[in-house]
């Protein structure tokens, strides 16, 4: 704890500012300390709130440790007082304890999954305890640029939602 408050600062933010945006390349990681945060993803009228943040909340963490762009944008719905750690700091401290580690990975897979889940309009209306199951049940594929994710004529098993990055769809090859 010391060396986050030692590495932090503290900074106060007000109603409508944006902490992250989505598709950003940032390393902060941030702790709410008071006040409350909405994660959103989308923009207009197809901008749907995922989930909220309350005081002890964590975020950031997925992009600073992971080294990639930021899945939602995350603004504050009331003023706020936040903790800034740079992601440097939060990396050496996961990197040097094992079950902190595996904490993080499972938050990870976790924050991901429901992110994912809660973005697929066609899920928005689901019962919450259904939302939980389709989360539990899921996993994470990270699949290589021209990699074949599924085939033609194969019978399916599975429902794939795009985190980050782009699939091509082809016929007939």
């Amino acid at each position: 704890r010391r060396v986050l408050f030692r590495s932090g600062v503290v900074r106060s933010v007000q109603e409508g500012e944006y902490l992250c945006r989505q598709n950003q390349l940032d390393t902060r990681v941030f702790i709410l300390v008071i006040g409350e945060m909405e994660v959103c993803q989308g923009e207009g009228e197809s901008r749907s709130i995922i989930s909220g943040l309350r005081r002890g909340d964590l975020f950031g963490e997925i992009s600073a440790l992971f080294k990639t762009p930021r899945v939602s944008d995350v603004i504050a719905t009331k003023p706020s007082v936040l903790l800034e750690i740079p992601g440097e700091v939060l990396e050496k401290i996961v990197s040097s304890r094992s079950e902190l580690l595996d904490a993080v990975l499972q938050m990870y897979k976790e924050r991901v999954t429901d992110t994912a889940i809660r973005s697929v309009s066609a899920f928005r209306g689901l019962k919450e305890d259904i939302i939980e199951k389709l989360i539990a049940e899921s996993s994470l594929l990270s699949i290589p640029a021209g990699g074949i994710l599924v085939k033609e004529g194969e019978t399916g098993d599975a429902l794939y939602v795009i985190i980050h990055g782009m699939a091509r769809v082809s016929h007939g090859f």
